[in-house]
């Protein structure tokens, strides 16, 4: 069995790059992991543009905000699957506590470095005073909104062909290196393989386990809310995300943060703090907790994606620590990563693991 290239991981960094490369005509083994606590797996897939308590625009939220809502459209499109399957029409709405946050929020509509992010500002109406607590008014977002993952890395995995996707960990010390033009695991041959495997990176690949990112925790529930009432938006409020899911009165509220966390399992403290956040900026009645999950993602530590090859073996790549943003760098980075390992072109130096110099003992 002969393949281009094998693709380690199946979360939406292996998944926008491998669609790339299936375009481009190459063949892929997708060896899939099955993380139990991979971030793909319970993450809401927001796209939001604004951050931070000073309201900042967000990395490249110029460059690839339109162009990641842009790409999602496009394979609604190409797999032929109903428009909003994937790219969900649910706009973020932050809610606004203060009259100082309104003028904070009025400000950055009239700068020019945010102002074609903040679409409008809504004051509180009846059913918002109703249903949220400590909220004078809301401010929508543009080019905002969610990306449903489960529906995109279920309709990536029906583009490949059968047999052409293992449901297995990765078996590192199964690969072997023939020469830089060739790759041997299990019986397959390739031309190289590309590592998209998130966390598990950090303690178990051989190749790119010593570059310097830390793992996040994030804990997150899905919640029955039978009388909520605001519509099909994402409420940013109380330091939580509250954001519809498909099925009428499901939400997910998330999330939680810790680096480096000792237990990667649900925790009671995780829980009860997020339910605290919810009861502290709504009135909603009934809350039944349906489910409760973990997860642990990559974090770089200058909060710059790694993408590139090892230094000794250039057929051995990587395309990880997108972090909480890889919504819409997914998409942004995932041509430069492509067209480095099909063509050698050069990879913006702000992403390349060769920025990281002698930080690195290979």
């Amino acid at each position: 069995m002969e393949y281009d290239y094998i693709l380690v991981g199946q979360g939406l960094a292996a998944t926008v790059l491998g669609e790339h490369l299936l375009r481009a005509g190459q063949r892929l083994l997708v060896v899939e992991g099955g993380a139990a606590l991979a971030a793909t797996r319970v993450a809401a897939g927001i796209l939001n543009p604004i951050t931070g308590r000073n309201l900042v625009k967000t990395w490249l939220a110029d460059e690839a905000f339109a162009g990641a809502m842009a790409y999602y459209e496009g394979l609604e499109q190409r797999w032929s699957l109903p428009k909003g399957s994937i790219l969900l029409p649910q706009p973020l709405h932050w809610a606004i506590e203060t009259a100082r946050e309104w003028n904070d929020w009025q400000a950055r509509q009239g700068e020019a470095a945010t102002r074609n992010f903040v679409q409008a500002l809504h004051a509180a109406d009846e059913r918002m005073e109703a249903q949220l607590r400590d909220c004078i008014g809301t401010a929508e977002l543009a080019l905002s909104g969610r990306v449903d993952f489960s529906a995109l890395t279920a309709a990536f995995r029906r583009q490949l062909a059968a047999g052409d996707l293992w449901e297995e960990m990765f078996e590192y010390e199964a690969l072997q290196i023939v020469d830089n033009q060739q790759v041997a695991y299990k019986g397959v041959r390739a031309r190289g393989v590309i590592f998209c495997e998130g966390a598990r990176a950090q303690a178990h690949n051989p190749y790119f386990g010593r570059l310097p990112f830390w793992c996040t925790k994030g804990e997150v529930l899905l919640v029955h809310l039978p009388e909520y009432e605001l519509g099909e938006r994402i409420m940013k409020h109380k330091g939580v995300l509250l954001a519809p899911m498909q099925q009428a009165g499901l939400f997910w509220l998330g999330s939680t943060y810790e680096r480096d966390a000792a237990d990667l399992q649900p925790t009671e403290q995780a829980r009860a703090y997020l339910l605290e956040q919810l009861q502290a900026g709504w009135r909603l009645g009934r809350v039944e907790v349906l489910e409760h999950l973990s997860a642990v993602r990559p974090t770089v530590r200058d909060r710059r994606p790694y993408l590139g090859c090892h230094p000794v073996h250039r057929n051995i790549f990587i395309f990880n620590g997108l972090g909480a943003k890889g919504t819409y760098l997914a998409p942004y980075f995932a041509p430069s990563i492509a067209a480095f390992v099909l063509r050698g072109e050069p990879l913006p130096k702000e992403v390349n693991i060769l920025r990281l110099g002698k930080k690195v003992q290979w």
